[in-house]
């Protein structure tokens, strides 16, 4: 168990991630990857979990214009440099204040590594949409595998950590209450 002191710091902590996170969140959805998709006709990369194929990045890249493409550059790929190293952060203090209170050690590991491989995983993604849309009309297929690929991972991961936030949470609920003197 921790201190009192820690389960203090890392419940602030989480407090300021999950606002940073979610402002960053709603910013991308509701204006940057909403007007990427209203340029495109067709959803933004960011919001492929099931990855894509090189004809379809193909088609988002040519529908996107030059314009379009500008704008993910500047105005999307910026945003989403901080999103994933907030969400991490949030998640990780979060997992981190639930330890202060339960012992959960397995479930409290894995979800913070799959936080940051989920992180990892949306860098190198957003590291390849910015080579595709520098690169265009020029990019190599396997750019394009490697991006869908982390797309496909950061999905993945982002959903297991989730969900085991959900079940830690859960356990560390209904310990607080099991234990809570009467």
């Amino acid at each position: 168990m921790s201190t009192r002191n820690d389960m203090k710091r890392f419940r602030q902590r989480t407090y300021v991630f999950s606002a940073i996170t979610a402002v960053f969140y709603a910013i991308m959805v509701l204006v940057t990857l909403k007007e990427l998709e209203t340029l495109s006709g067709v959803a933004p990369f960011d919001m492929r979990p099931t990855g894509y194929s090189y004809e379809d990045a193909q088609l988002l890249l040519e529908a996107l214009g030059e314009a379009g493409r500008r704008y993910y550059l500047t105005h999307q790929i910026p945003l989403d440099m901080v999103f994933p190293a907030a969400f991490a952060l949030f998640l990780t203090n979060a997992f981190l204040w639930c330890r202060s209170i339960l012992t959960a050690g397995r479930w409290i590991g894995l979800g913070i590594g799959l936080s940051w491989l989920a992180a990892a995983a949306d860098y190198l993604e957003n590291t390849g949409i910015t080579a595709m849309l520098v690169l265009w009309p020029k990019v190599p297929v396997s750019l394009v595998s490697l991006s869908s690929v982390a797309s496909i991972v950061k999905a993945g991961a982002t959903t297991c950590a989730i969900i085991i936030m959900l079940i830690v949470v859960g356990r560390t609920v209904f310990h607080a209450r099991v234990t809570k003197p009467r």
